[in-house]
């Protein structure tokens, strides 16, 4: 099998992305349903991975990554939102 060319990804600034996201002007029920269709969409796509898939590797934001580990990113990222949600706003 030939090694493939990875092409990295670029990061996110979130603090960019917030001065212009109009977060104050979202609707809480529209906000929550989002979180559940991402949520689902992001458990749907991982379970169609499969052993091969969840090893590759790439790079984001200047570091090494596996599809694997990408998805324990995102569930942690998901509980952290969900803690700064309870402690801010709840």
């Amino acid at each position: 099998m030939q090694e493939k060319i990875l092409l990295p990804l670029p990061g996110f600034d979130e603090n960019a992305y917030a001065e212009t996201a109009k977060a104050d002007a979202r609707v809480w029920d529209r906000i929550v349903e989002e979180f559940k269709v991402v949520r689902r969409s992001s458990e749907l796509l991982f379970h169609s991975f499969d052993a091969e898939q969840l090893q590759a590797r790439g790079i984001s934001s200047n570091s090494p990554n596996y599809v694997l580990g990408l998805g324990f990113i995102i569930i942690g990222h998901s509980i952290h939102h969900l803690e700064v949600t309870k402690e801010r706003y709840l």
